[in-house]
């Protein structure tokens, strides 16, 4: 499941400022999921894990990720509880007409 919403007014405006994609879930998920990935040692070395992983698991557990920046633009929030649920050909037919090319 996800959901777009604007911060701004004016529509036109829209198509040419930032678009930001934020993945979310239960902090439970999020840590069990880190935690996964770090025993796994398939995480690169140069997340330091081995210093800080512990606490990042804690934090994840306790505060959850950080609230994405406030921007002007489109903001969508794609829910990864379960990966089966999320359309990715609905959010794929929303952002083709924000693309442009350069």
């Amino acid at each position: 499941m996800w959901r777009a919403y604007a911060t701004g007014n004016d529509q036109l405006l829209l198509l040419s400022l930032v678009t930001r994609i934020t993945l979310h879930a239960p902090n439970e998920t999020l840590e069990e999921r880190f935690l996964s990935r770090w025993y796994s040692g398939k995480r690169h070395p140069g997340h330091c894990d081995h210093v800080e992983g512990h606490h990042l698991a804690q934090t994840l557990r306790s505060k959850g990720p950080s609230e994405p920046l406030e921007l002007p633009g489109w903001h969508i929030r794609v829910d990864t509880s379960d990966f089966r649920s999320f359309d990715r050909n609905a959010l794929i037919e929303f952002l083709n007409p924000l693309i442009k090319p350069v």
